[in-house]
């Protein structure tokens, strides 16, 4: 099922309400497909220590826990960014929170001055991105990415 702009999916309500979202996958660009799977992470009973920091616990994606694919057909441009180098912009215009669709952003600004892509060829832009506890992915596209169940939990 696409996901829409105004971001009305079913998945996008319990991606947002996840507590731990993690990226589980970025799958190599395959011709025009671009696709991931991000993940409900869960917080592990097992404390470590980690550079001299005591009763660390790690959070992961279970292997058989539910993951969240997001395909992007024809997509134009994208970016993953760690998530310590992201920085809060003010005067960017979205809706949603953890998974968001932009209609002013600095990343559509840069496609449309780096790229040939116009609202004419291939379409009008749309600029989807979803934040996890990893990574911040950016995608730029004319089509709504297909946004599927990849994995039932056990």
């Amino acid at each position: 099922m696409k996901l829409p702009k105004d971001l009305t999916h079913p998945l996008a309500t319990i991606i947002e309400q996840c507590e731990y979202l993690r990226t589980v996958e970025i799958f190599p660009v395959c011709g025009s497909l671009l696709e991931f799977h991000a993940g409900a992470g869960k917080v592990f009973d097992d404390p470590h220590t980690i550079a001299g920091i005591e009763g660390v616990r790690s959070i992961e994606v279970p292997p058989k826990s539910d993951r969240y694919s997001f395909k992007f057909a024809n997509f134009v441009s994208y970016s993953v960014t760690d998530e310590m180098f992201i920085n809060t912009v003010t005067d960017e215009v979205f809706k949603g929170g953890r998974l968001r669709s932009y209609s002013k952003s600095h990343f559509l600004d840069y496609v449309s001055a780096a790229t040939s892509a116009t609202d004419h060829f291939p379409g009008n832009l749309l600029h989807y991105q979803l934040n996890t506890l990893d990574h911040t992915i950016d995608v730029i596209t004319a089509e709504p990415p297909e946004l599927v169940m990849a994995q039932i939990g056990k």
